[in-house]
């Protein structure tokens, strides 16, 4: 496309200004409660979730809920999930996201590239992992751009895809949706388009 954005140098130092945690790296700990106890019995809290499949994470410490991702993609699978690409993944990526980026939308714009980068590659029931996300952000900082501007939308299975829109300078905009590359006049126009190919409206949360 014409139009299409360039990745800008980045410098770290900008890095720590869409943080919400202390520095770049993470210690994450993930299971489902069958593996809990003899995994992870330094941990109180666990003794009382034995009886389900419903999958735990903690980052740094401190156990996360879903609420905040399942109210923003209210249609997401549950319980937290790793080791795939799928929904249950996805309100891991996006919940781990929340927690560590400043402002939702910055959490919305890199939930995807995170699942990517990290979630599914978490394999097993269990696990601690340590990462560095420098590299993560050097490589995404380009979507924390308000000019990209985020839509989903939801499937006749009631899965949730992302949409990221680019609307630039001139006012045109342009997307890509479902490996079709598409260019619009205007954000309503390209809305229109991505909604007639997709038979379904685009959401904007």
């Amino acid at each position: 496309m014409n139009n299409s954005l360039k990745k800008p140098p980045v410098k770290k130092a900008d890095l720590g200004r869409i943080l919400a945690i202390d520095n770049l790296h993470l210690d994450i700990r993930y299971a489902y409660p069958d593996d809990l106890i003899p995994i992870l019995d330094d941990i109180p809290e666990v003794h009382r979730a034995k009886n389900g499949g419903d999958g735990l994470i903690w980052v740094n410490g401190k156990k996360l809920q879903r609420r905040r991702a399942m109210a923003l993609r209210p249609f997401f699978a549950d319980p937290f999930g790793w080791g795939c690409d799928g929904e249950n993944a996805k309100v891991t990526a996006l919940e781990l996201c929340l927690k560590i980026f400043y402002n939702q939308k910055t959490a919305l714009k890199l939930y995807t590239p995170f699942l990517h980068s990290f979630v599914k590659d978490w394999y097993g029931y269990a696990g601690n992992v340590k990462i560095d996300i420098t590299d993560f952000l050097l490589d995404n900082y380009y979507r924390c751009s308000e000019e990209l501007l985020n839509y989903y939308y939801i499937d006749t299975k009631r899965n949730i895809h992302e949409v990221d829109i680019w609307q630039h300078h001139n006012g045109s905009t342009s997307c890509i949706v479902e490996g079709e590359e598409m260019e619009g006049e205007s954000l309503k126009a390209i809305k229109e388009k991505i909604s007639l190919k997709l038979a379904r409206h685009i959401l904007h949360t």
